[in-house]
């Protein structure tokens, strides 16, 4: 079986030679044969010596491609910071008025500073003035869990006597003062004197605001 297999691959192989022998021992036959063989040669030989110059230039493109997008990147933080700068100039100004409405700091002594300010100012009395504990370091506040992302409270009570319009105004003044401050519950009582001069006291529940 393969005796026969092989004899009709060489029988094959006779033909072949003997139909194109003439054709390759012509003078045609011949150039043709050596321009394909140099052609082949070229190729071969062509391939190893652009081979390292094709692997240089795809290095130098995907390096191109990094830079590229190293200064996308930097573009657009550039364009983030001038855009940054540009805020700032835009609310520089009110900085100062920012820093007096919400300090970094408790600041308890221009809140005190602020409450006799305005009881000076519409002739009220303080009868009493309250301020519970709080917290003086951020150490402390960070123990503690508190949300640094919100202002931080000050609370106190504040005791007032006076007329209608004094307590009214003092609070107008106290609700508007430059330093945050709410009032979140007022208590208010009448009283009258041996002279019979009505006064009116009012105990406010109230909050001054920092941000650490």
């Amino acid at each position: 079986m393969m005796a026969d297999r092989y004899k009709k691959i060489t029988e094959r192989y006779r033909d072949y030679r003997t139909q194109f022998q003439p054709v390759i021992q012509s003078k045609k036959g011949k150039a043709y044969f050596m321009l394909i063989l140099s052609f082949f040669t070229m190729a071969f030989f062509g391939l190893f010596a652009l081979w390292p110059t094709l692997r240089i230039i795809a290095t130098l493109q995907k390096e191109i491609s990094d830079s590229q997008f190293v200064d996308d990147r930097l573009t657009k933080k550039i364009i983030a910071l001038s855009q940054a700068q540009a805020n700032y100039e835009l609310i520089r100004g009110a900085i100062p008025s920012l820093n007096r409405s919400l300090p970094t700091s408790p600041e308890i002594g221009q809140v005190l500073s602020s409450v006799e300010s305005i009881a000076r100012t519409t002739n009220a009395t303080i009868s009493a003035f309250r301020m519970e504990k709080i917290l003086l370091s951020t150490s402390s506040a960070a123990r503690s869990g508190e949300d640094r992302s919100q202002p931080t409270s000050i609370p106190f009570t504040l005791t007032i006597n006076g007329g209608y319009e004094q307590l009214l105004t003092f609070i107008k003044l106290l609700i508007s003062n430059p330093r945050i401050t709410r009032i979140d519950s007022l208590s208010i009582q009448p009283s009258s004197d041996k002279l019979g001069l009505v006064t009116i006291t009012v105990d406010a529940q109230s909050k001054s605001f920092y941000y650490r």
